[in-house]
């Protein structure tokens, strides 16, 4: 009789017609978009994306069935065999699957990617069970095998060599972690001090002893390193001679970029380090860059590295009940629950910041059984596996910790998600369109839970200090606690000037939204002196969120002034939003540092992030320029800030052109390193190098076939700008400015 199919050991026969789905697609089921070099489906579950033309043109690794046994073919022919063993393995889920399909007597095209099976067939009531139950377990052997083979796939000796010469002296990595742990980790603390130091002795340990460490240590001490660097950029020195000279924005974009390599080609296996080192990672590139770059990566990894760690079931009743019985790791535990609620309130803090994140979050409280961390230091939970409760160390929040900053910042982000769970999508996508009561009502009782929550806050977080003398010991006692009680007063004004602000026009003409404009003002006010006379002075205060929010609360003075120019304070207003912008513009441009000097291609993280806030500012003044236009009103007054403007405009891009040229900037694809920063400084000197142009701007190093693109420093926020906003400012609209503030948030990410 003949045979309907080929034998599961026959080779595939050729298609009359040539496939156009990949093979995970075929055999799933499911819809290819036929995307190269991987479709979505492929991409989404980390699985190679393998197309039939491909694999009929790809040289054959197996002969009659056996595996190549060479280990030096396995180690430099490991994307090979992982596509090998894909292709066996879908194999055999179609010779499973296969035997379980239904037979219908209608005519269909024959699928040889089916294969018949031998094993007598299951009954019908169980197909939809057995199949998923045993495409699980296929999945998991796939990953399984290849998390077991991660040697072959892990960076090159060569690569961790490299990355290796341009770590710092273990003196320098001391006071990097130091710097790191009382200022960037003081916002979220996920590490664990006393585990870390002991880490870093490990590290230098090995370095010292010609071991090479494993990629997730290095990338954690990495990202450790970028951020320290990023935030002490104009205080910390290097002793490590390799490093004077070079400019510390430089220098932190090239760590972060290698700590994201590491961590991430191929992904780290799931650990608390890794975990550490991967949303650590994320909070710096968003800093530096925004959340338009390395940022949304990251965070899907994280939260899927989470996942399957089971931080979001840490505290369910089964594993709270075996560890009362066996015993915990409470350090284990602690840390846990401190990645796990950093990853949740940054979820819900970033659905109230504009762009295209705002009014959705992902990670819902009732999928979660995670309890929040407890509040006491690192060095007060116990070591080692204990059989005690968190209650027996958990300390009140009216006991200042180096972790109460980051409880109060997931009730901030609780009162976030309560904002977006009240209003309705178009309080987001349209400000200001839906002006109803039940509207308003909401607002109103949104801003009375954050006047309780910001009366509640304990004296060392409050900005009236009610108690100087006990407040100042406690200063020099725990430092970070006053920045800290600056930043969470910043995130909740800039809260409530985005809460109020669809109303701040609307309040100039209607007694019913005066409340609104005052505290809109108010916020605004806050949000500015925080930035201009205290944050400003650390090195948070050149983080993006802030720099971002400092720009909104400066045209939000600009638009009241505009309306309401006869008010006593509004002269005060303007110089408040002059010095505002211009030590927005100073900061903006210390980002400006290109990594690599030496290329002409290469565009830092710092310059993408800055080009945002430039987009903003371009989206100002061209609405205001198109505004002008349409009324026909000062015709006589617009023309000469045009001309102005103009007139700057080619004074500036003369002087980039001549400063580019200064410097001799060539052409090169040379991929970012910290040898290229270092040559590119120490070719001009140790004092002259990349680290002086911190002071310059950023078109110094800008790069020369880009010159006309580029403004010199003054561009983001000169006052001819401003000059703009307060002469026409006034004839905008309700919906002209709801329309500007959605097309700045766009901009910004």
């Amino acid at each position: 009789m003949k045979r309907l199919f080929p034998s599961v050991q026959t080779s595939d026969r050729a298609y009359a017609q040539q496939p156009v789905s990949c093979q995970l697609c075929r055999s799933r089921k499911l819809k290819c978009d036929r995307g190269r070099p991987s479709c979505f489906n492929c991409k989404s579950r980390n699985r190679e994306c393998t197309y039939e033309a491909d694999q009929r043109q790809a040289p054959a690794l197996v002969a009659n069935g056996t595996l190549l046994t060479n280990p030096d073919d396995y180690r430099f022919n490991a994307t090979y065999d992982n596509a090998d063993l894909v292709r066996r393995v879908e194999r055999l889920e179609r010779a499973v699957f296969a035997a379980r399909q239904p037979e219908t007597g209608q005519d269909r095209p024959l699928d040889f990617s089916r294969r018949p099976s031998r094993c007598p067939r299951s009954p019908p009531a169980n197909n939809d069970e057995e199949q998923q139950k045993t495409s699980q377990w296929l999945e998991g052997l796939l990953t399984a095998t290849s998390a077991v083979g991660g040697s072959a796939a892990s960076p090159a000796q060569a690569e961790l060599s490299q990355i290796i010469r341009g770590f710092p002296t273990q003196d320098d990595a001391s006071k990097l972690l130091k710097c790191y742990i009382e200022t960037v980790d003081a916002t979220y603390r996920i590490l664990h001090s006393p585990t870390t130091w002991n880490l870093l002795e490990e590290l230098y340990a090995d370095l010292g002893e010609d071991r090479v460490p494993s990629a997730t240590r290095l990338g954690f001490f990495l990202c450790i390193f970028a951020g320290s660097a990023y935030i002490s950029r104009k205080s910390f020195h290097f002793e490590s001679h390799h490093l004077q000279g070079v400019s510390k924005v430089a220098l932190a974009e090239v760590w972060a970029q290698q700590a994201v390599s590491l961590v991430t080609k191929p992904p780290a296996r799931p650990s608390i380090e890794a975990l550490q080192t991967i949303m650590s990672l994320a909070h710096l590139c968003t800093q530096i860059e925004g959340i338009s770059g390395n940022f949304g990566v990251l965070t899907m990894s994280g939260l899927h590295m989470a996942k399957a760690m089971k931080l979001h079931r840490l505290d369910s009743q089964p594993l709270r009940e075996e560890r009362q019985k066996n015993g915990a790791d409470l350090v284990d535990v602690e840390i846990k629950r401190r990645i796990w609620w950093h990853m949740v309130a940054s979820d819900w803090l970033l659905s109230f910041v504009g762009g295209h994140n705002e009014g959705t979050y992902m990670l819902h409280p009732r999928q979660m059984e995670t309890f929040h961390p407890s509040n006491v230091e690192d060095v007060l939970i116990p070591t080692g596996v204990v059989y005690l409760s968190e209650a027996s160390y958990n300390l009140p929040l009216t006991s200042p910790t180096s972790i109460s900053y980051f409880l109060y910042r997931i009730q901030a982000a609780t009162l976030v998600r309560e904002v977006i769970d009240s209003l309705p999508p178009s309080f987001f996508t349209s400000p200001g369109s839906d002006t109803s009561d039940e509207v308003y009502d909401n607002i109103i009782a949104l801003d009375l839970k954050y006047q309780q929550f910001i009366k509640s806050l304990p004296p060392y977080f409050q900005l009236t200090i009610e108690d100087p003398e006990y407040h100042q010991a406690l200063i020099d006692e725990k430092p970070y606690l006053e920045w800290q009680r600056f930043l969470i007063n910043f995130i909740l004004n800039t809260h409530l000037a985005r809460l109020h602000r669809p109303f701040l026009i609307r309040g100039s003409r209607q007694s019913k939204y005066e409340h609104s404009r005052l505290q809109c003002i108010r916020s605004a006010e806050i949000v500015i002196k925080l930035q201009n006379r205290v944050i400003g002075d650390q090195g948070v205060g050149s983080f993006t969120f802030i720099l971002q929010h400092f720009l909104t609360a400066a045209i939000i003075l600009a638009m009241d002034v505009c309306y309401n120019p006869s008010t006593h304070n509004a002269s005060r207003r303007k110089q408040d939003v002059l010095q505002a912008c211009r030590a927005l513009e100073e900061e903006l441009n210390a980002k400006l540092v290109p990594s690599n000097a030496e290329a002409s291609n290469e565009v830092s993280s710092g310059q993408l992030m800055v080009q945002s806030f430039r987009n903003a500012v371009q989206t100002l003044r061209s609405t205001l320029r198109k505004k002008t236009r349409e009324d026909g009103s000062d015709d006589s007054t617009a023309p000469e800030i045009a001309d102005r403007s103009a007139s700057t405009e080619k004074r500036r891009r003369i002087a980039a052109q001549e400063s580019a040229a200064a410097i001799g900037i060539g052409g090169s694809d040379a991929p970012l390193s910290v040898h290229d920063a270092v040559e590119s400084g120490a070719s001009q000197g140790p004092k002259q190098g990349l680290e002086g142009q911190d002071q310059q701007g950023f078109n110094a190093a800008a790069p020369s076939n880009e010159a006309a693109e580029v403004d010199a420093p003054g561009e983001l926020m000169v006052d001819e700008l401003w000059d703009e906003v307060f002469t026409f400012g006034a004839t905008f609209n309700d919906t002209d400015w709801d329309a500007f503030f959605s097309d700045i948030g766009a901009n910004m990410h």
